[in-house]
């Protein structure tokens, strides 16, 4: 844990022009303000602590926000596995899809201070901001997520006898069939992105030799 510290404030030292958010109460209150609730940030429940104490961003790990992008280190010490970083990344997974709803871009930083470990995080990084694979966009959305939004869309308006969106398809029939269509795609409707864009940055304070 203390070499995952202070690999991360290596990197925020290296990075001061960044509005970095010190404190668990300054990155809740910070994303609260965007109308992100705290449902909805990575958090921690510490059983043996009295009425079951709940953290926010438990590992501490430096956040920064500012008007368009928020940046998310994650330092691997070099006793990591990709499966921690997928564990870290599943903790953030609802935060980053509520951030990008609302039009900011995600940024994750791999910070580490060998090689190894580095070529590691860019091969998961890279996987977590691959594009999907386009569709026709004539036959069904692009994204699973696309296709969700406008089954709901579709399934309201039918319930409530919307006639803005039934005509938008045409007729009740039409819709229906705009809603199998859509629902014999989704199973193998390919996923967003997760994050916008990634970076990974080795440590010189804290380097293995060369590995």
């Amino acid at each position: 844990m203390a070499l995952r510290r202070l690999l991360s404030f290596d990197y925020v030292i290296e990075h001061t022009g960044l509005p970095w958010l010190p404190t668990e109460p300054e990155k809740a209150a910070a994303f609260e303000a965007l109308g992100i609730g705290r449902s909805l940030l990575p958090a921690r429940v510490y059983r043996g602590a009295a009425d079951g104490a709940r953290r926010y961003f438990p590992r501490g790990m430096p956040v920064a926000l500012d008007s368009s992008r928020a940046v998310f280190v994650h330092a691997d010490p070099g006793y990591d596995t990709a499966t921690a970083l997928h564990s870290w990344r599943d903790r953030h997974l609802t935060l980053w899809e509520a951030l990008r709803e609302l039009g900011w871009s995600v940024e994750v930083v791999g910070v580490a201070c060998a090689r190894r470990q580095l070529v590691r995080a860019e091969k998961v990084l890279g996987n977590w901001t691959s594009p999907a694979r386009s569709l026709d966009r004539a036959q069904v959305p692009a994204t699973g997520r696309q296709m969700r939004r406008e089954i709901d869309v579709i399934e309201h308006g039918i319930r409530s006898r919307d006639e803005r969106v039934i005509g938008r398809y045409g007729r009740i029939r039409d819709c229906l069939a705009r809603l199998a269509k859509l629902r014999e795609a989704l199973p193998t409707a390919p996923s967003e992105a997760m994050i916008d864009r990634f970076t990974v940055w080795r440590s010189s304070r804290f380097s293995e030799g060369g590995i």
